[in-house]
């Protein structure tokens, strides 16, 4: 078989197993953010470009975190911070994607004040001639409020449309967002050592539930997490340059 073939029979098949394995990856990081947030205020920031490009649509994500950064360094917004999770979604008909597949960006954000959001969404509006941009914000508060990430449920999942973002985008990341409390390499280890150790609690809290129990624990001193250099002794676990020990004596599921 030739490198033609080899490389046509790639394009043309996907590890399911793998890929649903990423999507609950990427729904624990928006989940852990949204923890992290859910007590300020949320936006969802929509944009449509027509020229059909994802590249463009990463150029004009990155150019409105770069000019909200600089709105935010402005003395009627000291102390303020936005946190994000951003992510582009491609259109689709029963998985089917044609030339004009439709991309577009969804933003969700976190924040105090509106206006700085709004400012930046209007000049890069100007600069790069979106077709459609839309701030919503939610009139009321929903349990996770995760419109952002909706494809990675996976009662959503579509074979053809992995299928064809693969072909169409193979190992292109189409998504990013704000630095957490804890650090990633943290959580994954914590959600892998939960559902080892704790089976029971853990495969009894929902997916969106599972950082509020991690974050709930530390609070009551059942997960104590340090940096390596200060671990405290040989009960806490090396993970990178970070320290954890886990002691949860009984089942203490809180959910808001």
């Amino acid at each position: 078989m030739n490198t033609t073939i080899i490389k046509k029979n790639r394009q043309n098949s996907i590890n399911i197993k793998d890929i649903k394995k990423k999507h609950r990856t990427i729904l624990a990081t928006y989940y852990a953010l949204y923890a992290e947030n859910r007590h300020r205020q949320k936006a969802l920031v929509t944009v449509t470009i027509g020229d059909e490009r994802i590249s463009t649509l990463k150029e004009y994500r990155q150019g409105l975190m770069k000019k909200l950064n600089s709105i935010l360094r402005r003395k009627v917004y000291a102390n303020q911070k936005v946190q994000y999770f951003a992510n582009i979604e491609l259109g689709r008909d029963q998985g089917a994607l044609t030339k004009l597949f439709n991309p577009h960006l969804h933003i969700q954000f976190f924040y105090d004040d509106i206006a700085p959001i709004e400012e930046a969404v209007k000049y890069m509006d100007l600069k790069m001639k979106t077709t459609n941009s839309d701030v919503t914000i939610p009139e009321k508060e929903d349990t996770n409020y995760d419109y952002a990430v909706k494809e990675y449920k996976l009662a959503n999942f579509n074979v053809k449309y992995e299928l064809n973002k693969k072909q169409l985008y193979y190992k292109q990341p189409l998504y990013s967002c704000s630095r957490k409390i804890i650090p990633n390499y943290v959580i994954k280890f914590l959600y892998q050592y939960l559902s080892s150790r704790y089976y029971s609690i853990w495969n009894a809290l929902e997916t969106y539930e599972r950082y509020d129990y991690i974050l709930e624990q530390i609070k009551e001193g059942n997960i104590k997490i340090v940096r390596n250099m200060d671990r405290p002794s040989d009960k806490y676990i090396t993970v990178k340059n970070m320290a954890i020990y886990v002691n949860i004596q009984k089942p203490c599921i809180t959910t808001q």
